[in-house]
């Protein structure tokens, strides 16, 4: 699975991971999170954090927000792609996945409640919502 950058100035893989596990892929989500955090232009823009589950082709994008979630702030676009992942190997279902990326999402927003932002989520299935810890 990679970390994607969507952006003409970075180089198109930012982070490569083996994850083999939910735990894994937790991690990986912090790691790419804190990466954004670095990214001062768009941390000072930003209010907040927009993570697209798509289990069709199973990944995660994640983007910057406004406050109010309705524009995405910023170049910046990252996806973890999960399709290569062993974890996911056994969720046929795509509600499953779903529901299995949700719990992790919320985990790492939990992690990240001092930081100041907000985090949403929104899958195929689900309009966009506010994630409450």
């Amino acid at each position: 699975m990679s970390w994607r950058a969507f952006n003409q100035e970075e180089k198109e893989t930012v982070y490569d991971s083996k994850a083999k596990s939910v735990a894994d892929v937790k991690s990986e989500l912090g790691i790419l999170l804190t990466k954004m955090l670095e990214e001062k232009e768009n941390a000072n823009l930003g209010k907040g954090f927009l993570i697209s589950i798509n289990a069709t082709n199973q990944y995660m994008q994640i983007n910057w927000v406004d406050e109010k979630c309705e524009n995405f702030v910023g170049d910046w676009s990252y996806s973890l792609e999960l399709y290569e992942s062993s974890w996911n190997k056994k969720l046929k279902n795509s509600v499953i996945f779903d529901k299995r990326c949700e719990n992790i999402v919320k985990a790492v927003a939990k992690t990240f409640m001092d930081s100041g932002y907000t985090f949403y989520c929104r899958t195929e299935f689900v309009s966009t919502y506010k994630v409450s810890v």
